[in-house]
């Protein structure tokens, strides 16, 4: 199994962003990536997809991503509710200098919801290491291949699924 490290976190925080009329909303319950799968093409681009369940709460519920220091395309950010679960995404923001966006979700009741998440990242990449042994009748030769990965991100995949492709990118 791959492990990419890195110094900074991509996390789902608690926002309060009402407006001064309405009640103060607070996303509770938000956990840690329940799973991710990192697809490397190339340094400039990396798809990460990642699922996350999320506790809501009845009504307006405010869902906020941070990304200070990671190299996040934030223009490639969605958000996905599973269809048939009674909640919908009501807005997206990009708020004004923050690398963060917002998005509003409403709950017909309180409940868990998954959500997946996915995003455009800059700084990963990877190379190929081979090794060859020849037995001593120097009949059977043994090759392995490794790959080895540069994370520049600034993003921690600690335990995700990586995927490595080779060749042009077509998006």
């Amino acid at each position: 199994m791959a492990r990419i490290c890195a110094l900074a976190t991509v996390a789902l925080a608690v926002a309060w962003a009402a407006p001064p009329m309405a009640a103060r909303v607070v996303l509770g319950g938000v956990a840690e990536r329940d799973r991710a799968v990192v697809t490397i093409y190339t340094p400039q681009v990396s798809l990460v997809q990642e699922w996350r369940t999320v506790g809501l709460r009845r009504g307006r519920n405010v869902l906020q991503l941070d990304w200070s220091g990671v190299n996040i395309d934030p223009l490639s950010l969605r958000v996905q509710v599973p269809v048939g679960t009674p909640v919908r995404l009501t807005d997206t923001a990009l708020p004004d200098n923050a690398q963060a966006v917002r998005w509003i979700l409403e709950a017909a009741a309180a409940r868990e919801v998954p959500l997946s998440l996915s995003y455009y990242l800059r700084g990963l990449e990877w190379s190929a290491e081979y090794t060859a042994w020849l037995d001593a009748d120097e009949k059977v030769l043994t090759l392995t291949a490794d790959a080895i990965l540069h994370n520049r991100s600034g993003e921690d995949f600690d335990g995700v699924t990586v995927r490595l492709l080779l060749g042009d990118l077509r998006i």
